[in-house]
């Protein structure tokens, strides 16, 4: 019977499993701690996704904080 050989990168891959798991809890601290562990494919797109969902999420304070500003004290950034 032929022995089945793994993947090189599969061991890369579960290791930044790991991380994404962080990522499902909420936790994007934790998921950028982890991702920053090591440099291969799957860590580095960890990282992006981490960075998109930090600005994300920056947009969506900026907004309601915004909104917040001009319901309380009438202020509207005017359109250029």
């Amino acid at each position: 019977m032929e022995e089945r050989k793994q993947h090189p990168n599969v061991l890369q891959l579960l290791n930044a499993m790991q991380g994404f798991d962080y990522l499902f809890t909420d936790d994007i601290a934790a998921a950028r701690k982890h991702f920053e562990l090591r440099d291969d494919p799957f860590h580095l797109l960890g990282l992006g996704v981490c960075a998109f969902l930090e600005a994300a999420l920056g947009m969506e304070v900026c907004m309601f904080c915004s909104k917040i500003m001009d319901d309380t004290y009438g202020l509207v950034a005017s359109p250029g």
